[in-house]
């Protein structure tokens, strides 16, 4: 069975990666919490530069708000509120499914986690 099409629209405009969600999902299943950068990176076990360019991204499709030092889950109107939702219940329900959409996604998954992980060359020559 296919994930709802209002699921699937909201992965392919606002997911990129399985990282993207789980970040998305733990603001998502918090929302008056305001997150720094750093707990974020211990709960998602990522480096410390990823979240806050994935966060600023999210915060430019209208997902999340910067407030004072750190995030929140915070949609810039209601139709983000309701397909943030909905992809919440998706992935409680159906998790494989959403991750393999995911990773079936033209550029999805793959490229974006690893880049995450990669070091910048061009970082160390400074």
């Amino acid at each position: 069975m296919a994930l709802p099409r209002d699921v699937r629209r909201f992965l392919a405009d606002h997911v990129r990666s399985v990282g993207d969600l789980e970040l998305l999902m733990l603001l998502h299943g918090d929302p008056e919490r305001t997150w720094s950068p750093e707990v974020l990176c211990e709960a998602l076990r990522c480096p410390p530069s990823w979240p806050t360019a994935r966060l600023e991204a999210m915060a430019a499709a209208g997902l999340v708000a910067r407030d004072g030092t750190g995030w929140r889950f915070q949609p810039a109107d209601d139709d983000l509120q309701r397909a943030a939702d909905a992809l919440a219940h998706e992935y409680r329900l159906r998790t494989r499914e959403v991750v393999r959409f995911i990773f079936s996604a033209p550029g999805g998954g793959v490229t974006a986690f690893a880049d995450a992980f990669r070091l910048r060359r061009d970082d160390e020559d400074r």
